[in-house]
């Protein structure tokens, strides 16, 4: 070594336990060790070294420690080279993934088990994540908005089966090399159509009809098929009914006999078909054989009756019902009588008078609206034209205006006709001694005004009102909203009801006529 200064220390045994560099060393041997101190000069290493110990490291400004970031600043490239074809990714010492070479492939590997792999950007200064690998879920892709792709999807190993978009506005379905299904820029949508003109358009290309089959686990399925502008309908793989193009309705016949638009129905025809005069809308047909009956009457004459009859095996009109054109009347006939007759007016009777009930046990109507109820007769005084039940605030006060202070005021009343009865609980905490007429007001009717008709009523239980219950009554003069509270002395009585001011009244009633 020339031009070198070295500061050492010496042990007993003349071994040089540390030494002070001032300028660098070359070396052209080896050297075993530990550098103990970090502030050392440049080592250029010619031969080989075998193992360093370096706290920290600075390469052209940036410091490779064990604390804090690294920051590689190169005028070129950075290469990673590993022989051994990965690059793993670790994060104290645990590995979180790898970069390498498979088959000429490169792979991108999360090490850890269920760790998905994310790729994340800057959207307008937010970090979103654009794409997730769900590796607890055999990697299904999942991505935070729109997918983009040119043309179409197609299925693995299957290069004639796609979905996709072939042109702008328009979605389409492959199989087999050919569209089998198309959604337009209208929205209408195409089976075996390219322009469907239509919601909904169904376009058989070889063969004949079109049919769209309803099935469950229950049979063969029910069928809808169009065929040379005829629409047939199949249940249990047979026809069932069909529309024609003149509008016929056939259901239980391929050949309908009514006229254009009509409804033909057949039962069963056994015994043969008739020639119609094309003038029948509506055909019902059931001649299995000749003692099969079939009856739907809708026209009849002028002194007669039009009915529809409901039967059965044993009795064909066991319940009817039946216009009578003679009266203008509509009759409902069950178990061979007729019970109910609806008149020409709208009235609603029964055919026998005082015999037939409206509900019943264990059969109630729910509810009847009517303007009136006649009961007993059908005079004006048989008429009951009001029924109403409610509540309604009881004020004890006097005709010179004194109220008491009130802690409960609770009424009712019940409307029957014009009779009312009311009742109801006053409390007060003061005020119930007031001078002059003792009134409860706030009647929700205004007493009828008929001459000198008066209406009394009860008091019930009381408490320290001063007055005992049994010697106040309550009167209702015509043509008042309010009731006089009197007290009764032997065969003489009080306007004024002598209570104390603060009383409870847990009970009265009274009946009169309203207006």
């Amino acid at each position: 070594m020339a031009n070198t200064k070295i500061t050492t220390n010496v042990i007993a045994d003349g071994a040089i336990t540390s030494a002070k560099l001032d300028t660098n060393i070359t070396i052209s041997g080896n050297i075993t060790g530990t550098l103990a101190t970090a502030a050392q000069p440049n080592i250029t290493s010619v031969g080989t070294l075998s193992a360093l110990t370096v706290d920290d490291i600075t390469i052209n400004g940036s410091t490779i420690s064990d604390a804090g970031d690294l920051t590689l600043d190169v005028g070129g490239d950075i290469n990673l080279d590993a022989d051994g074809a990965d690059i793993n990714l670790k994060d104290a010492g645990t590995a979180m993934g790898r970069l390498g070479l498979e088959n000429g492939d490169l792979n991108i590997a999360s090490s850890q088990q269920d760790y998905d792999i994310k790729f994340k950007g800057n959207d307008g200064g937010s970090i979103i994540t654009a794409l997730t690998f769900d590796m607890s879920d055999a990697g299904t892709a999942i991505f935070n908005n729109n997918l983009v792709i040119p043309a179409s999807i197609y299925h693995t190993g299957d290069t004639n089966t796609f979905f996709g978009f072939q042109s702008a506005d328009t979605f389409t379905v492959n199989t087999a090399g050919s569209e089998r299904m198309r959604i337009d820029s209208s929205g209408n949508v195409g089976i075996g159509i390219a322009s469907p003109t239509e919601m909904l358009h169904i376009n058989k290309t070889s063969g004949t009809g079109s049919f769209i089959r309803f099935q469950d686990t229950g049979g063969s399925g029910v069928y809808i098929d169009g065929r040379a502008e005829v629409m047939e309908m199949y249940t249990n793989s047979s026809e069932k009914m069909r529309i024609q193009s003149d509008g016929k309705v056939g259901i239980g016949t391929s050949s309908p006999q009514t006229s254009t638009k009509g409804l033909h129905v057949v039962h069963d025809a056994t015994e043969g078909t008739p020639s119609f005069p094309s003038g029948e809308v509506i055909i019902a047909q059931r001649n299995f054989n000749s003692s099969q009956g079939c009856h739907i009457g809708i026209i009849g004459g002028s002194a007669g009756d039009s009915a529809i009859n409901f039967g059965d095996k044993d009795n064909s009109d066991a319940g009817i019902i039946r216009y009578h054109h003679n009266g203008d009347f509509l009759g409902f006939t069950t178990n061979t009588t007729e019970h109910w007759k609806m008149l020409a007016n709208g009235s609603f009777q029964p055919t026998q008078q005082h015999t037939k009930d409206i509900g019943g046990v264990n059969a109630e109507v729910r509810n009847i609206y009517a303007q009136g109820l006649y009961v007993g007769g059908s005079g004006s005084a048989n008429k009951l034209d009001d029924y109403e039940e409610g509540t309604w605030t009881p004020v004890l006060t006097t005709t010179g205006g004194s109220t008491a202070t009130h802690s409960d005021q609770v009424g009712q009343y019940t409307k029957i006709g014009n009779m009312v009865h009311v009742h109801g609980t006053i409390r007060t905490s003061s005020g119930a001694d007031a001078s002059g007429t003792t009134i409860i007001s706030g009647l929700p009717f205004t007493s009828l005004n008929s001459g000198g008709m008066r209406n009394v009523g009860s008091m019930g239980a009381m408490n320290g009102c001063g007055t005992a219950a049994e010697n106040l009554r309550l009167v209702c003069d015509p043509n008042k909203t309010f009731i006089y509270v009197i007290k009764q002395t032997g065969q003489s009585y009080n306007h004024y009801a002598g209570m104390n001011t603060a009383v409870d009244i847990y009970g009265f009633s009274l009946v009169y006529s309203s207006v």
